[in-house]
């Protein structure tokens, strides 16, 4: 016998953008002003179709995405979707996929702001910790900014 599955459902979630280790098994559904600037966070918007056998299946990298207002949320295309604060307010973020509409999932930008809580920096070619060289000598260096959100 062969199984047959159909489409069951059709929804969409939004984690933090840019993404890192385990991010995508957070949810965002607000996004905050980033801390002692004019910017709002960013988000990845991600559809996901679940079949009748209950199986999940991303199909972010087929899907189309539309904001109800992009002066608030704007969308780019797949295969990586950005969804970006622009102003407060709420918005409901679409997706379509095969020509189904998933849920809409509603996103809300906010003044509240997202305060540093910590500032990493590392430095990969270095043997100290301390930075000596000669003028034009240059290295690589990773800044990791966790916010209290």
């Amino acid at each position: 016998t062969i199984p047959v599955v159909y489409l069951a459902r059709l929804f969409m979630v939004a984690t933090p953008f840019p993404t890192y280790s385990g991010s995508t098994a957070l949810i965002k559904s607000t996004l905050f002003k980033v801390d002692c600037t004019a910017f709002y966070q960013h988000a990845a918007g991600k559809t996901v179709a679940v079949l009748t056998d209950a199986s999940e299946h991303d199909v972010t990298a087929a899907a189309t995405f539309a904001s109800t207002d992009a002066g608030v949320v704007s969308t780019n295309s797949a295969p990586s979707v950005e969804l970006e604060g622009n102003a407060p307010g709420v918005v409901n973020i679409t997706s379509t996929w095969a020509s189904v509409d998933a849920e809409p999932y509603e996103l809300t930008v906010t003044d509240t702001e997202a305060l540093t809580t910590a500032v990493r920096i590392s430095f990969s070619n270095l043997v100290t910790n301390t930075l000596l060289g000669p003028r034009g000598t240059q290295t690589d260096v990773k800044v990791r900014v966790e916010f209290s959100d």
